[in-house]
C-alpha cells in the first residue's frame, strides 16, 4: 500500500501533460523522498506491469508509454515514406531530445519501431505491441 501511495504521488511527475518526464532522481527531490524508497515502490508497480522503465533511471506509467506511441503512429502517417527524425518527434511529443532517443530506443527494441539512418518506421501496431500492458495499480 506504501508502494502504491508513492507511485500514485509519482505518477504526475513521470507521466506530465507536456515535456519529458521526471528522472528517478527529479522526482525523488521533488516529492522529498529518498531515491532508494522511490526506486524500490517503482520497481513494485512495475513489477505488476503497471510501469515499464525506458531507461537507466527514467520510468513511465503505461498509459504515458501508450500516448507517445500513438503520437509515434501520428507521426508517421503524415511523414515521408522514409520514416520521422527523432526531432520531428520531439516537435511533435514536446519532449525533451535525450528522453526522446531513449523513448524511441525502447521502441525500437520493443519491435514497434525500427531505425533506419536517422529515421524511424512503425513495424506494428502500437496496439498490437503494448495490448497486454496494463493501466493502472
Amino acid at each position: 500500500e506504501h508502494d502504491r501511495a508513492l507511485f500514485m504521488r509519482a505518477e504526475p511527475l513521470l507521466a506530465p501533460d507536456t515535456g519529458s518526464p521526471m528522472s528517478l532522481y527529479q522526482a525523488a527531490e521533488a516529492l522529498d523522498v529518498d531515491r532508494g524508497e522511490l526506486e524500490n515502490a517503482l520497481k513494485q508497480v512495475g513489477a505488476l506491469g503497471k510501469l515499464v522503465v525506458i531507461a537507466r533511471n527514467r520510468y513511465v506509467p503505461i498509459e504515458y508509454l501508450r500516448n507517445a506511441a500513438q503520437s509515434a503512429e501520428e507521426l508517421a502517417r503524415q511523414s515521408p515514406a522514409d520514416g520521422f527524425s527523432v526531432a520531428a518527434y520531439c516537435e511533435k511529443t514536446t519532449i525533451g531530445r535525450n528522453f526522446a532517443i531513449a523513448l524511441l530506443e525502447y521502441f525500437d527494441q520493443k519491435g514497434f519501431t525500427q531505425r533506419s539512418d536517422n529515421n524511424r518506421k512503425i513495424r506494428k501496431s502500437a496496439e498490437e505491441v503494448f495490448e497486454g500492458m496494463q493501466d493502472r495499480p
